[in-house]
């Protein structure tokens, strides 16, 4: 499948295109870093929440993993339907 851009709101209810193979990555990353895993390069919940423009302390690791599991959600079931 294809790389292909989609549209994700941030912090400020502005879209954001992302990669979907990105999407999938930081759902993934994300869950790992929740369960209490690290990431050699630091923090993927710290890279997710700038690129999204969420302000510091107003979102969990386990919020924030939710929150991409739900757009990848989405993003599937529009695709599908």
């Amino acid at each position: 499948m294809e790389n292909f851009m989609v549209g994700i709101h941030d912090w400020n209810d502005q879209v954001v295109e992302v990669p979907m193979g990105t999407l999938i990555a930081w759902k993934g990353a994300l869950k790992l870093e929740a369960a209490g895993m690290k990431h050699s390069r630091g923090s993927v919940a710290t890279h997710v929440r700038t690129v999204l423009s969420v302000p510091d302390g107003n979102m969990s690791v386990s919020e924030l993993a939710d929150y991409i599991s739900r757009t990848v959600a989405d993003i599937n079931n529009q695709l599908a339907g």
